[in-house]
């Protein structure tokens, strides 16, 4: 929803217009000095004053200096972070996500969830084990303060919730790199090739690992002649509910990928870096009303079981110094990142979905309905 920014707008642009100014003036000043230096020594016949060489000097610095201030200021504004507010709903009995329609990430995150635990019942257990919403409060060294950490299950939703990016963003990258047909040149990250820190996503460790180490696919493994036949398949889903997805990330070359903490993912360029932080807190959000009942076709009942949890993905864009004296050829390599971000909005945001879907117009026509049938009488 867009905001109104008149009065927001004036101080902006109060603050710009001094910044101007004052940006002007010292380099006036300095650019007077420079040039008045420069012409009291052309004109001296006899001798060297040291007072002209300090105005030559203190007029180069101040007017280089003003101008390198100002260029690092506006090349600071590039660095931006987005942030992203998503929603999930979750069955407090049952212990599972529930696929909300036409919201991706539900659909994406309630099957990932199935999978795993159709495959790995440890996991299960773990997602039972406890509400996602809960914490354990535990005390670090003495005299510290109690601190808190998310249940198991909360700690996998957080995992779970990463997974769910790191697809995203490897499937977005292979689609817009094969556009360049292998002109570019990039590298792709296999599984072998992430550090082992990156694994510790149960969700990613479990999806891509191979068909042929996995007990649910033995009846596929003979299929798998040698380890290339395995290597060349990207994506199955069996009937037992086992899920395999080939992992591959295609990245510039020179590229690196790191974890930072346990919920953030750190991929490093050579032009900028690009980090993906996943959040989650056990808080609950505000979905419109009437949505249960409309567009889940929930029955009453069963609201009591259900419970509605926020999460928020932050993508952070710092670009290096580097980045400005990029070619003009390289800007193919990086231009994927805006495509993301919109790829994103639409498959998580939580005010994106509303719109889509056009909630407040469906709502109203239901509600409008509902009024004319009260209306009709009966016969």
């Amino acid at each position: 929803m867009a905001k109104n920014k008149i009065f927001s707008s004036l101080i902006d642009n109060k603050r710009e217009s001094s910044g101007l100014i004052m940006t002007s003036v010292l380099v006036a000043v300095g650019v007077n000095m420079l040039s008045t230096g420069i012409v009291d020594l052309l004109e001296l016949r006899f001798g060297f004053q040291i007072k002209e060489v300090i105005l030559i000097t203190i007029g180069i610095f101040l007017s280089l200096g003003v101008l390198a201030w100002n260029a690092w200021t506006n090349f600071r504004r590039l660095n931006q972070t987005k942030k992203f507010e998503g929603f999930i709903i979750y069955d407090e009995i049952n212990h599972k996500i529930i696929s909300v329609p036409e919201y991706t990430i539900s659909t994406d995150m309630a099957q990932y969830q199935q999978c795993a635990s159709s495959e790995n019942k440890a996991l299960e257990k773990l997602w039972k084990e406890d509400n996602i919403s809960q914490f354990r409060n535990f005390r670090g060294k003495i005299d510290q303060n109690l601190l808190n950490t998310l249940t198991q299950s909360g700690t996998l939703l957080t995992e779970l919730l990463e997974y769910c990016l790191i697809e995203k963003l490897s499937l977005h990258l292979t689609d817009y790199y094969n556009e360049f047909d292998g002109k570019l040149k990039v590298q792709e990250f296999q599984k072998t090739d992430i550090p082992q820190v990156l694994l510790t996503n149960r969700f990613l460790r479990l999806f891509s690992e191979d068909m042929i180490n996995r007990e649910s696919f033995m009846c596929l493994s003979n299929n798998f002649n040698d380890k290339n036949d395995d290597c060349s398949t990207v994506c199955v889903l069996n009937s037992s509910g086992a899920y395999y997805h080939k992992f591959d990330l295609t990245l510039p070359e020179n590229s690196k990928i790191t974890r930072k903490n346990k919920n953030e993912i750190i991929i490093d360029t050579p032009i900028l870096t690009l980090s993906l932080t996943s959040l989650f807190s056990g808080l609950s959000t505000a979905l419109p009303h009437d949505f249960y009942k409309y567009y889940l076709r929930s029955a009453s009942q069963h609201y009591t079981s259900l419970h509605d949890y926020q999460f928020n993905v932050e993508i952070s864009v710092k670009f290096k110094l580097t980045s400005l004296f990029m070619r003009k050829k390289m800007d193919v390599y990086y231009s994927w990142i805006d495509s993301f971000l919109d790829e994103i909005t639409e498959y998580m945001e939580k005010d994106r979905f509303f719109d889509k879907i056009d909630w407040n117009a469906i709502h109203a026509l239901i509600y409008c309905t509902n009024n004319i049938s009260h209306l009709v009488p009966k016969s």
